[in-house]
C-alpha cells in the first residue's frame, strides 16, 4: 500500500512562495504537452498490464511524470484532458485541485494514489497516502492525508462554517470483488501543508426496532414496542452497496440537495452487509441545515413520484398482448 518512492517524490518538493499561478506561456504548455504524451504511454502500462509488478511500476513512473509535469510554472493551469483515468476536481474559488486514480491489485482490491496542487505559481504539493487497508471499516473521526481513506473524487462543493471554506469531497472506491462505496467526507487544508478529512457534519436518524420480548406458557402476546428513534452524527457519508450497481450521488445546487438511491439489503433485514444492497429505484437525501447535512428519507425527484413500492406498469392497449401459443 505505502510505496516507498511514491512518499518520497511528493515529500522532496521545496517549499515555495505563495504566488498564485498566473496563464501558461505557450513554451511552458508545450513542456507539460510532450511530458503529458509520456505519461499516456505509462499510463496504458498501469491499467491493463496482466502482471502486479509491472502495474506497480508503471505507476511509479506515472507519479514521477505527473510531478515533472507539475514543476513547470504555472502548470496548475493546465488540464491533462488526455488522461481520463487521472480524476481532477477543483472547488469554485480555484484555490487547490485534486488529482486521484486508482490501480487493482491482484487480490481484486485497489490502491489509491494523490496529491493536492496548490494554485500557486511553483509547485505546491500535499501528497495523498493510501492507508485504507488499515481500516476494517470506514472510520468516523477524522483522519489526514497522511493516512487517507483512499478514493477517486469526482465532484467537490464548498460550505462556509464560521466563516472558514469547507470542501465536501464525493468519492467512489471500488473496493473489493463484492461491494463498491460511494463517500461524502469533508476536507480542510491547513498551513498549506496538512489536509484533514471528516468533520462531525452529517446527521442521520435511525429506527431500531425493539426485539420481540420471550413469552413463557400461558403469557398472552402483546403488541410490538413502538421503534427507537435515534439520531447520530457521523464524519463521513458512506454507500456500500453490490458490485457495479447502479448507484449514484448528486447535488441540486439549486434545491442544496444531496439526492443518492436508497440501497437496501436484498433479505429486507440485514443492513450491515453491503455487497447485498441494491437501488430500489427511490431516492434519499442530505440537505444543508444549521451548519450542517441533515438526512431525509425520502426525495421525490418529480410531482409524479410516490413513495409506494415499484410495480410494472401497465399495458394500456390489450389488443397488444401477444396471444398464447
Amino acid at each position: 500500500m505505502r510505496l516507498v518512492s511514491f512518499i518520497v517524490v511528493f515529500f522532496l518538493i521545496a517549499q515555495v512562495n505563495a504566488q498564485r499561478s498566473m496563464k501558461l506561456t505557450p513554451s511552458q504548455r508545450g513542456e507539460i504537452m510532450l511530458i503529458e504524451k509520456k505519461m499516456q504511454r505509462v499510463g496504458a502500462q498501469f491499467l491493463a498490464d496482466t502482471s502486479q509488478e509491472v502495474r506497480l511500476k508503471g505507476t511509479r513512473d506515472f507519479i514521477k511524470l505527473l510531478v515533472e509535469a507539475l514543476k513547470v510554472e504555472n502548470s496548475f493551469q493546465y488540464r491533462f484532458d488526455s488522461l481520463p483515468y487521472l480524476a481532477t476536481v477543483m472547488p469554485q474559488d480555484s484555490s487547490f485541485r485534486i488529482f486521484t486514480f486508482q490501480v487493482m491489485l491482484k487480490n481484486y482490491t485497489f490502491r489509491h494514489y494523490g496529491a493536492i496542487q496548490l494554485n500557486r505559481k511553483i509547485i505546491k504539493l500535499i501528497p495523498l497516502r493510501d492507508f485504507s487497508d488499515t481500516f476494517p471499516v470506514t472510520p468516523q473521526y477524522a483522519i489526514t492525508n497522511n493516512n487517507w481513506l483512499g478514493a477517486v473524487y469526482y465532484r467537490i462543493i464548498t460550505k462556509k462554517i464560521n466563516d472558514k471554506p469547507v470542501y465536501f469531497l464525493f468519492g467512489f472506491d471500488q473496493n473489493d470483488i463484492l461491494s463498491d462505496k460511494k463517500y461524502i467526507e469533508a476536507m480542510q487544508i491547513e498551513k498549506d501543508s496538512i489536509a484533514k478529512f471528516g468533520l462531525p457534519l452529517f446527521e442521520k436518524t435511525i429506527r431500531q426496532n425493539n426485539p420481540p420480548k420471550p413469552l413463557k406458557f400461558g403469557d398472552v402476546p402483546t403488541r410490538p414496542e413502538p421503534p427507537i428513534v435515534k439520531t447520530k452524527i457521523y464524519y463521513r457519508y458512506v454507500l456500500e452497496y453490490r458490485k457495479n450497481s447502479n448507484v449514484s450521488i448528486k447535488y441540486d445546487k439549486v434545491k442544496d440537495l444531496i439526492i443518492h438511491d436508497h440501497t437496501p439489503p436484498l433479505d429486507g433485514k440485514t443492513t450491515d452487509i453491503g455487497f447485498i444492497k441494491v437501488p430500489d429505484g427511490t431516492y434519499e437525501g442530505l440537505q444543508w441545515k444549521k451548519d450542517k447535512w441533515v438526512w431525509i428519507e425520502y426525495v421525490k425527484l418529480s410531482d409524479e413520484e410516490t413513495n409506494q413500492p415499484i410495480r410494472p406498469a401497465p399495458l394500456k392497449d390489450v389488443k397488444k398482448i401477444p396471444a398464447p401459443e
